[in-house]
């Protein structure tokens, strides 16, 4: 297949010193969402508005549409972010920039975490 990662491709992945695949599959999980968003966007567009004139009769603004990214991190990326994001509110939280309450909320406000769930009733 044209401009697809030899790991993608084979399953071959690469050997020696450091080496690894995730730069070019990255560009290449890049390079299908503009795909998506160049070649498939106004088509895709275009049926949904035909099918809700179909349906309703009318176009209703707020029905949209998002490509899923391809791009997933490990859980290694997303505990390291977690660890990251809790560093900096600590260290904002001892400098006074925010207060717990604060930090508490943006954390369960936070749907790609792991306390989206937490009820703010209780703080």
């Amino acid at each position: 297949m044209a401009q697809e990662p030899l790991v993608k491709f084979t399953g071959i992945t690469p050997s020696g010193l450091n080496a690894s695949a995730d730069g070019e599959i990255r560009v290449f999980y890049d390079r299908v969402h503009a795909f998506q968003e160049t070649l498939y966007r106004k088509n895709l567009t275009t049926i949904l508005h035909m099918v809700m004139l179909n349906l309703w009769g009318e176009i209703d603004a707020e029905i949209d549409f998002t490509f899923v990214s391809l791009w997933q991190m490990d859980e290694l990326s997303r505990a390291t972010l977690q660890k990251t994001r809790a560093d900096i509110d600590a260290q904002n939280i001892r400098s006074g920039i925010i207060t717990p309450t604060e930090a508490r909320s943006r954390t369960a406000h936070d749907t790609s975490g792991q306390y989206a769930a937490v009820n703010l009733s209780n703080s």
